[in-house]
């Protein structure tokens, strides 16, 4: 009979980590996210991902793998743009319950999908 090993799970990302993360994907943004053109195939945008899993990886303590910081990201973007949805909810009035201003490295995280501080200080 085959013994299994117990997968244990990794630590949670760092500040330190997700401060590389927004960093290099903001560097990298047109690459990574902008559609396929002349010299941007699929082959460059993962390549572009490993570069910034490199990253991350220089900070960390914990080995990630390329997938575990592609996810890493679409989930701060989900969660950034909810934090958005709740401030601007509650900031006109209109129910929700109030979240406070968002801070600094959310706000630069939103800022990667169209929101600009502008449009977020405005909703205030």
């Amino acid at each position: 009979m085959a013994m299994y090993r117990q997968k244990s799970k990794k630590k949670n990302f760092s500040e330190c980590e997700i401060e590389v993360l927004l960093g290099e994907v903001e560097r990298r943004r047109a690459i990574l996210f902008d559609g396929h053109s002349m010299g941007i195939s699929n082959k460059r945008k993962r390549l572009e991902w490993h570069k910034v899993c490199a990253a991350v990886n220089s900070v960390s303590s914990v080995c990630r793998c390329t997938p575990e910081v592609k996810k890493k990201w679409f989930d701060m973007k989900v969660q950034a743009k909810k934090r958005l949805s709740a401030h601007s909810v509650s900031a006109s009035g209109w129910g929700g319950r109030s979240t406070g201003a968002l801070p600094a490295r959310r706000e630069a995280g939103v800022h990667h999908w169209g929101h600009t501080h502008e449009q977020i200080d405005a909703t205030t």
